[in-house]
């Protein structure tokens, strides 16, 4: 060959990286106890992409449950580390008196840095309510008079339990007795 180089040649080429980081949420239960029952959300990259300088993801708690009064979680904020696809967090049932039946406690994706959420990403766990009302009988006397006596009968809970649902009692009596006739209710 008859030919020299003039200078060093060089020439640059931007790369433009394309790969779209998209952030999903899951949870491995669909309901947990109420007294320290957990659930374990993962929140994560879909496919195989990762990204070089991480991804935060704040979160948002819903539903019929109160994060710090129902479950405990402990942050709104999780970081998916650099060049790692995903990152769990765990919110565990907090213990109380109250008998108000199941509850929700809903994990959302409010916003996403350095990545977008895939779709709308929102998962729920029941927290189930360990708590029931007691309720005690109690009668003033087991005799009364046949012409205007009267026997109190009262109604109360037991224990620490506190019903926020209210309570419906049905009475049944029974005996030789026929109400209407030998007494009223």
């Amino acid at each position: 060959m008859n030919a020299t180089e003039f200078a060093l040649q060089t020439q640059t080429i931007d790369i433009i990286d394309d790969d779209i980081i998209e952030v999903l949420l899951a949870v491995n239960t669909g309901s947990m106890n109420e007294s320290g029952g957990m659930a374990t959300f993962t929140v994560y990259t879909s496919g195989d992409v990762i990204s070089s300088t991480g991804v935060l993801v704040t979160l948002a708690y819903t539903g019929t449950a109160t994060n710090g009064v129902d479950y405990a979680t402990g942050s709104v904020t999780v970081t998916i580390a650099p060049f790692t696809t995903g990152i769990d967090f765990t919110i565990t049932g907090i213990n109380d008196i109250l008998a108000e039946g199941n509850e929700d406690a809903t994990a959302e994706i409010a916003s996403v840095v350095n990545g977008s959420e895939y779709g709308t990403q929102v998962q729920n766990v029941t927290i189930l309510d360990d708590d029931a009302a007691q309720i005690l009988l109690e009668i003033s006397t087991g005799n009364m008079a046949e012409n205007d006596g009267v026997v109190l009968v009262t109604l109360r809970s037991s224990g620490d339990v506190i019903s926020l649902t209210g309570v419906i009692i049905t009475l049944a009596y029974s005996g030789t007795a026929i109400d209407g006739s030998d007494y009223t209710t």
